[in-house]
This record gives C-alpha cells, sequence and structure tokens, in this order.
C-alpha cells in the first residue's frame, strides 16, 4: 500500500482508520456497494468532519488530523436538490463521493501540483467543479485524496 501512494506521490507516516466503527482497517473493500464520503455539515459533535458510510456503518474523521485516499472515486450530486439550494433552499445532503476503496492516514504529505482540485458548494455552483470551473459531475478518478476540507483528485 505505502509503495503504490509513494508511486502516486504520497508519503505516509502510518496508515489506519481512526473512527470508532471502522476500527483500524487499512482500507476498506466493500463489493457489494460503494463506500460514500462526504463533507458533515450537520449540527451536532460531527459538524464539519468528513463522514464515511460503508456497509458496516458510519464514521466521522476530523479533516485537522487525518486525510482520506480514495480509490476508483466518482463525484456524484443530486442536482434537482442541489439547484434548489442554489436558488436559496436551506442546505441537505446533495452531493458525495463514491469509492470503491479508502484509507484514513494520519496527516499525508503529497505532490500537490498533478492533483486537480475539486469544489462542491451548491450556494455558489450546483454542480462539481474544477480550479478552472469546468462541471465534472459523474466524473471518475483513480486517487481523490482530501486536505483539511479541500478535495484533490488524479
Amino acid at each position: 500500500m505505502t509503495t503504490i501512494l509513494a508511486h502516486l506521490g504520497v508519503t505516509m507516516k502510518t496508515i489506519g482508520v481512526h473512527t470508532d466503527t471502522l476500527k483500524k482497517q487499512t482500507i476498506t473493500k466493500n463489493t457489494t456497494q460503494m463506500n460514500k464520503i462526504r463533507f458533515h455539515l450537520g449540527r451536532g459533535k460531527n459538524y464539519m468532519k468528513w463522514q464515511i458510510k460503508t456497509d458496516k456503518g458510519v464514521s466521522y474523521v476530523s479533516p485537522e488530523e487525518s486525510q482520506i485516499v480514495m480509490f476508483n472515486a466518482k463525484l456524484v450530486n443530486q442536482l434537482g436538490t442541489a439547484k434548489k439550494i442554489y436558488d436559496g433552499a436551506n442546505k441537505t445532503v446533495c452531493a458525495w463521493i463514491e469509492c470503491e476503496d479508502f484509507a484514513v492516514t494520519e496527516r499525508v504529505t503529497y505532490a500537490g501540483n498533478d492533483f486537480m482540485p475539486l469544489f462542491f458548494n451548491p450556494r455558489k455552483n450546483y454542480n462539481w467543479v474544477d480550479l478552472y470551473g469546468n462541471i465534472v459531475n459523474k466524473s471518475q478518478f483513480s486517487l481523490v485524496l482530501t486536505k483539511e476540507r479541500n478535495i484533490f483528485a488524479r
């Protein structure tokens, strides 16, 4: 695993899930359904943490303490719901990343120039967009990383 990430420009101190539900797994493979990862904005103790949904349950990861590395990932959004939010409706869940595999790591550093920043904020644009404003809804990437509250793909 470390060799694969090093080849992709990622260096790591350790790999392991730091959440209650997922318990120290290196990678979660889920053959029955895709893992879903999104930024959680609901009130409560998990406000502004990354939410990870697998067939084993839901976990939360602090963006200040950990980074998520996602493999074979797809950007998903519910366009109708996102358009309503764009037009002024209350925010609700309308976008996430689906991935086949993932690893939660302790503060990873990556070689940033070959990673593309991705953005989703339905108040500004109801689509997933890249740095240049290109719509990237439903785009698939072999590697997606979080860095704090940001998302990067390659």
